[in-house]
């Protein structure tokens, strides 16, 4: 993309929503996507058929936490594809590449290091939500940050502290994967 104003637009349009509590983040999935939400209101109005009970499963949650984390995966992307030489995109154009062949051999590959830091940040933050499962899953999906939140809530503070131990290193873990896979010094 070498148009800035429109590069600008399009980051503040990603970000814009996070200007707003995570909590109300959350529950804004609601009353859209509720069996009286939004979406099936204009589904009726349109003669379609209504979406059943798109809230209060694993396909809500997973909608509303890309939704939630995309932002994280989107800055460090953005920044490694801004870091790209816009000569290099034009010498892969000029040999004859599609805009797509350009992209997945020449721009992928040189953003890759911040694709990567951007999906371990996402990855960080997952591992932590537990209240999306909740509002939004109904409980019915559990993930091990809300079985923590419910062992501590109800006084069983050894089992959450073990769970948390294991939550941590599960994310230690994927960390040294990360680094093992990736050498994000020379990737950055």
């Amino acid at each position: 993309m070498t148009n800035r104003k429109l590069q600008a637009l399009l980051l503040m349009l990603a970000i814009l929503p996070f200007w707003t509590s995570y909590l109300i983040r959350i529950i804004t999935w609601q009353p859209l996507f509720g069996n009286s939400g939004v979406i099936n209101f204009l589904l009726a109005k349109a003669g379609l058929p209504q979406m059943e009970l798109f809230l209060f499963n694993q396909r809500a949650m997973i909608f509303a936490m890309t939704s939630l984390y995309v932002v994280f995966v989107v800055g460090p992307v953005f920044w490694a594809l801004m870091r790209i030489d816009p000569e290099v995109i034009a010498a892969s154009r000029s040999l004859g590449a599609s805009a797509w062949t350009t992209f997945r051999t020449v721009e992928l590959p040189l953003a890759r290091g911040g694709l990567v830091v951007g999906l371990f940040f996402a990855a960080i933050f997952l591992f932590g939500d537990y209240a999306t499962g909740r509002l939004i899953g109904g409980g019915t999906n559990p993930m091990l940050s809300d079985a923590i939140s419910q062992y501590a809530g109800s006084g069983q503070w050894p089992v959450a502290a073990a769970l948390a131990v294991v939550l941590f290193a599960i994310a230690i873990v994927v960390l040294a994967l990360f680094m093992r896979v990736y050498d994000l010094r020379t990737e950055l």
